[in-house]
């Protein structure tokens, strides 16, 4: 059994609906915000995924990302889902960076962005946080990388949670963990055909 840990992302933003024009690409935090409607805040993350062996079968694929401020009161629900827009770092919750999302937020579930959740974990406090990826989803990312947005949800009005971007002078960065055998085993997904064993 191999890993490989891919770091930090090669793209990486934060959207905010109460700023839905602003871009956030060059800035050393990720802003994650769940309540509803006007306080929602986003992440979009993108991973080099060509490191990974082409005949890797992997079996775990782990984000990892370190939270500095811990601006909920409680813990946050997140889920990640495959985006299908091209989005660059001026992306805004109103533009993907070359048009505009059919649904504000990447919202849609037919031109923006996946409707099947590729994992889910609860992140509360500060420190590294991780959410493991469905193997499935994640050949599908493999296959067409645009990336992923982080989604959350909380019950109530609440403070953000910050984590550190790619462009943070620390070395705790985001990360993709990818946990494979090299050229044959048991399980996982087989990259060189996309099939599920």
């Amino acid at each position: 059994m191999a890993e490989l840990i891919i770091q930090p992302c090669s793209l990486d933003t934060y959207i905010q609906e109460h700023t839905p024009t602003t871009t956030r690409g060059t800035e050393t935090g990720l802003w994650l915000n769940g309540y509803a409607a006007t306080y929602r805040t986003r992440i979009l993350l993108k991973y080099d995924l060509s490191t990974i062996p082409s005949n890797a079968i992997i079996s775990a694929a782990v984000i990892g990302l370190y939270c500095s401020t811990d601006g909920q009161s409680g813990a946050i629900t997140v889920n990640a889902y495959r985006v299908f827009r091209a989005w660059t770092n001026s992306a805004t919750w109103n533009s993907y960076g070359g048009g505009s999302w059919t649904g504000a937020g990447c919202n849609d579930t037919t031109d923006d962005r996946s409707g099947t959740s590729m994992g889910s974990a609860s992140f509360d406090g500060t420190g590294w946080k991780s959410l493991t990826l469905g193997l499935t989803e994640f050949k599908y990312l493999r296959d067409s990388n645009n990336g992923l947005i982080l989604i959350g949800t909380v019950a109530g009005p609440d403070g953000d949670d910050a984590y550190y971007s790619s462009e943070n002078g620390s070395a705790n960065k985001p990360k993709l963990t990818v946990t494979y055998v090299p050229g044959g085993g048991n399980g996982g997904v087989f990259l060189s055909d996309y099939g599920v064993l």
